[in-house]
């Protein structure tokens, strides 16, 4: 059981996450970046001939690593080799005893002008740290909080597309 999000970073590119919910733990597992798929790539270049003409190879390598990643991590999950998925540095895990909340919130207008996503997610930890993920195209506010009430955390402001 899975679902995306993205991790924007200031300087570096996004990340694209996959997260895994398996005994007791939210695992987030980066597959892919900026070119997630067609409409972040669509969106990245700004939807101009010009930006699509120089970004579609990279994009088309993009997707063939991401698709090669999502299947070795899959792989990976069904054996519950999670360890080994957490060797890489971007990859980390979040204990549901540590979160005190879940909260959904949709973006304001000057905050999209920033990013073309939407809604955010936040984790909230017991030593205070909050996780801020958005939620990528293509997948729903209703699908990532299905999952996660199934885990039966808090959540507080669940909103709907």
């Amino acid at each position: 059981m899975f679902f995306h999000v993205v991790r924007k970073k200031a300087v570096l590119l996004d990340r694209y996450l996959r997260v895994y919910i398996d005994d007791g733990r939210l695992y987030f597992v980066q597959v892919g970046g900026d070119f997630y798929n067609q409409k972040a790539f669509e969106a990245a270049t700004g939807d101009t001939i010009v930006g699509m003409l120089l970004f579609y190879f990279p994009y088309r390598l993009a997707q063939k690593m991401q698709e090669k990643r999502c299947q070795q991590c899959d792989e990976q999950v069904a054996k519950k080799a999670f360890m080994t998925l957490l060797q890489k540095s971007a990859n980390f895990k979040i204990e549901f005893k540590e979160v005190t909340k879940l909260e959904f919130r949709s973006k304001g207008s000057w905050n999209r002008f920033w990013s073309n996503h939407g809604e955010i997610v936040r984790i909230h930890t017991l030593n205070g740290k909050i996780y801020r993920f958005e939620i990528p195209f293509g997948e729903s506010v209703e699908n990532i909080i299905s999952h996660l009430e199934k885990t039966h955390l808090k959540i507080e402001n669940k909103i709907a597309r």
